[in-house]
């Protein structure tokens, strides 16, 4: 970002911006305003690199910034305070991590004819008046905007992007699709001196034999190796809206694309979001004043699966769709065997919102239905600008809302309405541009928020903010933050694995339950039964201080009971709850009337020997968590 980050920072806001990028110096350097082209940052992808070792504390969280002209990869792996010894619910990202930024390959060239590209987008974005179809000259742009931009690739509408691990050669690669370039941008890393960094020269074009068209959206299936698109336009002019399925090679030509696709599936209007979850492929189409959720089977053969219509809301035009994938009990659904949840968001009508709720077929089969369909909800007033939702993203019950026009909103996904918690406008054209012709205004809709990834173990959110860059912030209330290093166990059945917190059904509200639990619970060994596992989890009402060595708690285990912490590890112990042997959630009934109210926690995990119900000596402990009470 340019210096004087126009992000403004409020000690007492939910959202605290910690980085802006890129920075001054950084490659890949913002354009001026008046320079031409405007460099927009559209889809925001994050992803976490392991550096191929067993140990937790040297991961690495990256950021990929998808703008116009092509992807920033950024280090975003943030510190508490000024390094170790600081504040545990103050944290930095580091002046020293890297920023790396690769341009688009083969753009299209300045002064490409309207039939090569989408007539529908890239002009209107490069001087393309659509009500008189006549391209406007630079001069048409009132000098206040700051933004002309000449007829280039370099201002594309969208670009969104995914990461994928090929395990055996340890290697990471980026995908990206774009509305205005047809075909999947293919783009292999490297580790440099343990930071990852683009490959020269290596990045190529995939467009399955001049079958693959401009895609709007895309996403990874680790567990198939696959990657989803939604196609929207062929530059042939032959069938869109389709999704597509395309198999990632392994072995030898590790990361590159197969030619013959997983599936290609045509819908009747364009599909915006399709996205694996299990066994089954979720797909929201955008229809005339309506929106369709279909659900079809991941299929290994090229031809088209069924297609399953889940719902159909008529009045609302469904942009992104995010799908908690938890598949245990929900709520009131207690004795489903299965369980997931849909949340999707509108477009182009407004700060709408709507949840379906759905059950795996008890049969056994692989169909979904809804159980629960809320209608469309509009946000309370004056808890997020009025202003259309473009993405929504999750963790769990908890979800972040990507305003075009405005910013970020965090809300609880708990119930069948959002419960909105505190949003951050990264808007920061003043005035908003209400007049002059419709490019001026098409300009001024995308000052806000496109895109948003809350993935990041650390709990840090990364946003993109228009043609500014992208940026990094700490949530302080809603959402759980983890800091310094966790402790894997040593040695035993469980060995190099190790316990983290996680809120399956929702985040820490005022007056409110919340429920806990070791998200790694279902990955320690028992050994064919002879062995169990035992969580105690610790409670501190202030805020810890670290040491400058990995924080490695004392554990002393006497007759099976685990004894308390030292004063350099929590200055004081609010509460210790132990589980009985195999139980790993903590529930509170109330989380108390206090917002921004913090609650530091660290969970620690004993291997218990079943034959002679005692602890064998060897545990784990969680890398320190804190969460506030939201509102």
């Amino acid at each position: 970002m340019p210096s004087g980050n126009p992000l403004p920072t409020d000690p007492t806001a939910v959202f605290l911006p910690k980085a802006g990028f890129p920075r001054p110096g950084d490659p890949g350097q913002r354009p001026a305003t008046s320079v031409n082209p405007l460099c927009r940052v559209t889809g925001i992808h994050g992803f976490t690199d392991a550096l191929g070792t067993a140990d937790p504390n040297d991961d690495r969280e990256y950021l990929v910034a998808c703008r116009g002209d092509g992807i920033h990869l950024i280090d975003v792996t943030p510190k508490s305070g000024g390094g170790w010894t600081a504040s545990a619910s103050l944290a930095i990202v580091p002046a020293a991590n890297s920023v790396k930024f690769l341009s688009e390959l083969q753009p299209l060239p300045f002064g490409s004819s309207a039939g090569s590209v989408r007539n529908d987008l890239f002009e209107e974005l490069n001087g393309w008046n659509a009500p008189s179809q006549l391209f406007l000259p630079l001069d048409a742009y009132e000098p206040s905007v700051g933004v002309p931009f000449q007829y280039t690739s370099q201002s594309t509408l969208n670009r969104e992007a995914a990461a994928w691990h090929d395990t055996a050669s340890d290697q990471w690669f980026l995908y990206s699709a774009s509305t205005c370039h047809p075909g999947i941008w293919v783009i292999p890393l490297q580790r440099v001196s343990g930071v990852l960094d683009f490959v020269p020269g290596a990045s190529s074009w995939f467009t399955a034999n001049a079958t693959m068209g401009f895609l709007h959206s895309i996403y990874v299936d680790a567990a198939r190796n696959q990657l989803w698109v939604c196609e929207d336009y062929t530059p042939a002019g032959g069938p869109s809206s389709r999704v597509k399925g395309v198999q990632i090679q392994t072995g030898a030509a590790a990361g590159s694309l197969s030619s013959t696709l997983v599936m290609s599936k045509q819908y009747a209007g364009p599909p915006h979001d399709a996205m694996p979850v299990g066994d089954r492929l979720f797909v929201s189409v955008m229809g005339s004043n309506l929106t369709e959720v279909f659900s079809l089977p991941i299929t290994v053969a090229n031809a088209p699966a069924a297609s399953t219509l889940v719902t159909t809301v008529s009045g609302f035009y469904g942009h992104s769709c995010y799908y908690n994938a938890t598949l245990a009990p929900m709520g009131n659904y207690t004795g489903a065997p299965f369980a997931a949840a849909l949340y999707t968001v509108a477009e182009m009508i407004g700060p709408n919102f709507a949840r379906f709720d759905y059950l795996l077929n008890p049969s056994g089969s692989q169909d979904w239905y809804a159980n629960e369909v809320s209608t469309p909800g509009v946000f309370p007033a004056g808890q997020i600008a009025p202003d259309v939702v473009h993405h929504i993203r999750g963790v769990m019950r908890t979800g972040f809302f990507a305003s075009y026009n405005s910013g970020i909103t965090l809300a609880s996904l708990a119930s069948s309405q959002p419960g909105v918690m505190g949003s951050y406008d990264t808007s920061w054209r003043v005035p908003p541009i209400s007049s002059g012709n419709d490019v001026q205004k098409f300009v001024n809709k995308f000052d806000g928020t496109w895109d948003i990834y809350p993935g990041a173990d650390s709990g840090m959110v990364c946003s993109s903010v228009g043609d500014l860059g992208s940026a990094v912030f700490q949530v302080k209330q809603g959402v759980i933050n983890r800091y310094w290093n966790a402790t894997p166990f040593a040695s035993g059945a469980a060995a190099g694995l190790f316990p983290r917190i996680i809120a399956p059904w929702g985040p820490p509200r005022v007056n409110q339950s919340f429920y806990i639990e070791d998200g790694n619970a279902g990955t320690y060994p028992t050994a064919n039964g002879t062995i169990s596992y035992r969580s105690t989890l610790y409670l501190s009402l202030v805020d810890p201080v670290a040491m400058t060595s990995n924080w490695v708690p004392p554990i002393v285990t006497t007759s099976g009971a685990s004894q308390g912490y030292s004063a350099l590890d929590y200055s004081q112990i609010f509460s210790v709850a132990t589980n009985p042997v195999g139980f790993h959630a903590y529930s509170f009934p109330n989380m108390g009337s206090i917002v921004d109210f913090k609650w530091f926690a660290q969970m620690v995990v004993e291997e218990w020997d079943n034959a002679t119900n005692t602890a064998t000596g060897n545990w784990a402990a969680s890398r320190g968590t804190w969460i506030g009470v939201a509102p």
